[in-house]
């Protein structure tokens, strides 16, 4: 008796089939299994790609961005963080003035770069990758405008008083009118927080004009006048 006639008279009547049927059925069920391990084998090579292609755009977010933006777009940033980096060893400090007459490009650039910060933390369009955010957090970077303008005024305030010995900026002052004009607004600002309006004068701020020797109102600027000082108006 042959293996397949053995099968059939194996199984019960109900169940029995034919020779030819069962000739028949074994290669149509090995045909399905190979099927289902190819069909196996594709979905797993299918989440390997998608889980590669993932792991991927993580590990090279930064390169990508750099080659979507150009080589051209990558020097000239560079160049331009040269400057800065020159600037830092020359000042001391990141902060670069608004009207910085002596590389006024320069004044743009980073004011450009504080705007691509703040796309970025908006979750729009922006130049500023991770690697050159934290170039530029190596250099101590502001990212706050108004914070860094502040600061910025506030060492000139200390390079007038090393020069006058007093921080009583006259309210014409032909070097830098607008020193002038922030220590005056300083002052309008420390009323208001006195008041408890409303004012970008904050405790910390007022410590540190405070620690500098800075007179709050105009009445005690008058009295504490030196005359090898420019003239108070």
């Amino acid at each position: 008796m042959s293996a397949s006639a053995s099968v059939c008279a194996s199984m019960p009547p109900s169940l029995s089939l034919p020779l030819s049927l069962t000739n028949e059925f074994i290669p149509q069920q090995q045909h399905q299994q190979q099927q289902q391990q190819q069909q196996q084998k594709l979905s797993r090579r299918t989440n390997y790609n998608r889980s590669y292609r993932h792991s991927q755009s993580q590990n090279h977010g930064s390169a990508q961005q750099e080659q979507r933006f150009g080589a051209s777009n990558t020097q000239k940033w560079m160049g331009k963080y040269k400057e800065l980096l020159h600037f830092v060893q020359q000042h001391g400090h990141s902060l670069v003035p608004l009207d910085y007459k002596a590389n006024p490009s320069l004044a743009h650039w980073v004011k450009r770069q504080r705007c691509q910060y703040k796309a970025k933390v908006a979750g729009t369009h922006s130049t500023l990758t991770a690697e050159r955010q934290q170039m530029l957090e190596d250099l101590t970077f502001c990212w706050d405008s108004h914070r860094a303008a502040w600061e910025e005024r506030f060492r000139q305030l200390n390079g007038f008083k090393c020069q006058y010995g007093h921080c009583n900026v006259p309210s014409k002052y032909g070097e830098n009118q607008s020193l002038a004009i922030w220590v005056k607004c300083q002052r309008r600002q420390y009323k208001l927080h006195r008041a408890g309006k409303k004012s970008n004068l904050n405790d910390e701020r007022i410590s540190k004009l405070s620690q500098m020797g800075f007179v709050w109102t105009p009445r005690e600027v008058r009295s504490s006048h030196s005359p090898a000082a420019p003239s108070v108006v």
